[in-house]
């Protein structure tokens, strides 16, 4: 199991996340800048789809803040690469606690029940 491997692992696996979800964003910033009919909704696409997938099923959180944000702010898709950078970064922090704050911590407490039990 990942959360019972070394600090050393957990690290790289933090990282590799991290450039991950980083160059996720960078490729919807490409997209978005093409000179592409269709290059905004192509860009929400990949950002949305890739980020939901490293964040799931926490993204769903993220989900509902897309949908709020684009509906106070947002027309009807991400026109800026500022628009692109809120989307992200409401995945990007759910993922990572999810990821590496929550999942350790609720881990660890169970593991503590379990050995208590024993």
């Amino acid at each position: 199991m990942l959360y019972s491997s070394s600090p050393k692992v957990l690290q790289v696996v933090r990282a590799a996340w991290l450039f991950v979800a980083v160059v996720c964003l960078a490729y919807a910033q490409y997209i978005l800048r093409s000179p592409a009919a269709d290059a905004q909704t192509a860009a929400d696409s990949v950002l949305f789809l890739i980020m939901l997938i490293l964040t799931f099923p926490a993204g769903i959180i993220a989900i509902g803040f897309a949908f709020v944000y684009s509906s106070l702010v947002l027309p009807d898709r991400c026109e800026t690469p500022l628009d692109l950078v809120v989307l992200w970064s409401a995945f990007a922090t759910v993922g990572y606690l999810q990821w590496f704050k929550f999942s350790p911590y609720l881990l660890e407490k169970w593991r503590k029940r379990k050995s208590q039990s024993i």
